[in-house]
């Protein structure tokens, strides 16, 4: 839990609320530039901000403001992007640790080192993760609790008709619900009052302002550490009355700004309601909205047009994120990273003679983590070798304990592993496929990311393999320490006397990269990887292939990159290269004319 929020949701919320940030500074600015444009235009341009405060991805486009701001654009997909400011920090996983080994009796043990105590160090990113969790959850509470003493207030209410009720504990009409909003009415409120109050809150619930309020509600509790979101929520909550405003008058005629205005002051909360609910009628900058009433005119058709023209422009470039940097007709419809225009000047002749090496930290690949295996697979229930209709495949350990592959008398099929000296089956894998009896096999590996055990194999498919490495620790559990696809390859990559994990879908189109930095494991997607240390991504029409190393010793993978010609999905030109892991990074090596 912690390490999602840390590393994740947090961070994906922040860049959120930075990105947000940005266009609230730039709504501001527009909205003053229409102040005297009809409130409802105003009241529009707020529709940017609660997209970016809601919604981490976006269209990626030419005429995108934070483009102009050089704002930090990552793909997400063909068509859309997000702007990643802060980058998570990972925190991977470690290794199960197994037991030291013992000192020999002949060898005289060495001095005990003094114990230093040192103080664990504070992962202030998880502590800041929490903090805003607790905000969020703390505002949330606040609304449910003001909700609830308000329903209380509303017991007793008299129902006029339609969705209007009368209430006697309430000083100012507002909406109230979500599915079937409804309107409480003060009981003091007089006959003429009542028209343009009643069409001001049926406005409201018309342009379905209460679940806008809610929802911009929502934002804020999510946000709530940003001072522009709470300013933003503000304005948008007066821009949104001041529209209604305008919007009764224009249907009533001016002749009523005077009694509508007193109405607004006679009815005034004096405060914006933060909670999320009501809508009320009084509530807020009650002063600035009998300003804008009492200098309102019906607005001419020509600058009704020109702020409408200016809010579509401003809502769309607030909205949309942008594209990359424009590429030449050779790398057209491929995304390139900024370091890639350097390499594209070099001169990269048959000779070879520059040696381009592009580092690739393996922090960037995913953590991993061996898991405990078979794990309430079986229940209470114990399982004894009398259960066993079928032997697929079978190993007997150095220890004594037989690994087998069976058919169980269910028909089902297992993995399971029978102590030395016992009768029992501890099952630890169930496999559910109709593959028949063939194919299986089960055999030793030693010094794989730094453990020894035993490996399984089995059909999955027609043409897939699942090849599945496990190992005892010192107290005698088991673990899974990776679970590949198709047939694994052992190779001592980095020459270091411990052996590293690849395997490959699809003909070399998919290759997968266990590692070991430190006490830590990192899996890596290698075409993927290798596709964007070049420049280029999938999606954008180059395909690669791998060619995984036949022995365990080789030392370096080689990889074939195809880009499509300019305006055709055909393969064009070819790149090639080698990949090789060199302590805690993989280096892309391209070939003479590798790069482009």
């Amino acid at each position: 839990m912690t390490a999602f929020l840390s590393q994740t949701l947090f961070p994906a919320l922040l860049n959120m609320s930075l990105t947000a940030g940005i266009v609230i500074l730039c709504v501001m600015a527009t909205r003053l530039a229409l102040k005297r444009a009809p409130k409802v235009f105003s009241y529009a341009l707020w529709a940017a901000v609660l997209f970016r405060l809601l919604c981490p991805v976006s269209l990626s486009a030419g005429f995108s403001l934070l483009g102009a701001l050089d704002a930090p654009a990552k793909q997400a997909g063909p068509a859309v992007s997000t702007l990643t400011y802060v980058q998570p920090q990972q925190q991977p996983e470690t290794l199960p640790q197994t037991a030291a080994p013992e000192t020999p009796a002949t060898e005289p043990a060495a001095p005990a080192a003094p114990e230093q105590q040192t103080a664990p160090a504070v992962d202030w990113s998880a502590v800041t993760a929490w903090v805003w969790l607790a905000g969020v959850l703390g505002m949330a509470g606040y609304s449910i609790f003001a909700l609830l003493r308000l329903r209380r207030r509303l017991v007793g209410s008299l129902h006029l008709r339609d969705n209007l009720y009368l209430a006697d504990h309430i000083s100012t009409p507002f909406v109230l619900g979500l599915v079937r909003p409804r309107i409480y009415l003060p009981s003091t409120l007089t006959e003429g009052e009542m028209g343009y109050i009643i069409r001001h809150e049926q406005y409201h619930i018309r342009h379905g302002d209460h679940v806008v309020k809610v929802l911009a509600f929502a934002a804020l509790c999510l946000h709530w550490f940003n001072p522009l979101v709470w300013a933003a929520f503000v304005l948008a909550g007066r821009d949104m009355e001041m529209r209604c405003d305008e919007a009764v008058v224009k249907k009533l005629g001016e002749s009523v700004k005077a009694d509508y205005s007193a109405s607004l002051l006679a009815l005034a909360t004096g405060r914006l309601t933060i909670a999320g609910t009501p809508l009320a009628f009084g509530e807020g900058d009650t002063r600035g909205r009998i300003r804008n009433l009492l200098r309102w005119k019906r607005p001419r058709v020509w600058l009704s047009a020109v702020a409408c023209m200016a809010c579509v422009a401003v809502i769309a470039a607030c909205a949309a994120n942008p594209v990359g940097q424009a590429m030449d007709s050779a790398k057209e419809g491929l995304d390139l990273p900024p370091h890639v225009e350097e390499w594209s000047v070099l001169d990269l002749g048959p000779s070879g003679e520059e040696n381009i090496n592009i580092p690739v930290p393996l922090s960037a690949a995913e953590p991993w983590a061996p898991i405990r295996a078979g794990q309430d697979l079986d229940g209470e229930e114990e399982v004894t070798t009398g259960d066993i209709a079928e032997t697929l495949a079978s190993l007997t350990l150095s220890d004594g304990t037989e690994v087998l592959f069976y058919r169980a008398l269910s028909g089902e099929k297992y993995c399971a592993y029978i102590p030395a000296g016992t009768e029992r089956l501890i099952r630890f894998t169930w496999e559910d496929n109709g593959y028949g009896s063939g194919g299986y096999s089960i055999s030793t590996f030693e010094h794989v990311l730094g453990r020894s055990g035993f490996r399984i194999q089995c059909p999955r498919g027609a043409a897939y393999y699942a090849d599945d490495y496990y190992y005892f620790d010192a107290g005698g559990t088991l673990w899974q320490l990776a679970d590949c696809g198709s047939t694994a390859r052992q190779t001592d990559l980095d020459q270091d006397g411990e052996r590293e994990l690849l395997w490959d879908y699809h003909g070399g189109r998919e290759v997968y990269f266990l590692s070991r930095v430190g006490d830590q494991l990192r899996r890596a997607d290698l075409c993927t990887m290798t596709l964007e240390a070049l420049g280029y991504r999938q999606d954008g029409g180059a395909q690669i292939t791998l060619e995984l190393p036949e022995t365990a010793d080789a030392d370096s993978l080689a990889y074939t990159v195809l880009l499509p010609d300019q305006g055709s999905t055909d393969a064009g030109k070819q790149l090639t290269g080698t990949i090789r892991l060199a302590a805690d990074q993989l280096e892309i090596h391209p070939d003479a004319g590798g790069v482009i």
